[in-house]
């Protein structure tokens, strides 16, 4: 979403599902990273899930932030 006058108000969010099952197996993973960003610096947001037979067996995310030196 964005502001149309405004072009640092742009976000980019993106989110990704698997899920497999075979005979007892059924695993899931989900993922989303989300990115925006200042004048002067990129902000980058990510979550990863995964779930086993629909309990969570595995959580992180975290955040990081660069420059924006015209990459």
């Amino acid at each position: 979403s964005s502001d149309l006058g405004d072009p640092l108000s742009a976000a980019l969010d993106t989110r990704w599902d698997m899920a497999f099952t075979s005979g007892e197996a059924n695993v899931e993973t989900r993922s989303k990273v989300t990115l925006t960003s200042t004048a002067t610096r990129f902000h980058l947001r990510w979550e990863l899930l995964a779930l086993e037979q629909g309990e969570v067996v595995f959580e992180r995310g975290g955040e990081r932030q660069f420059d924006r030196d015209h990459l």
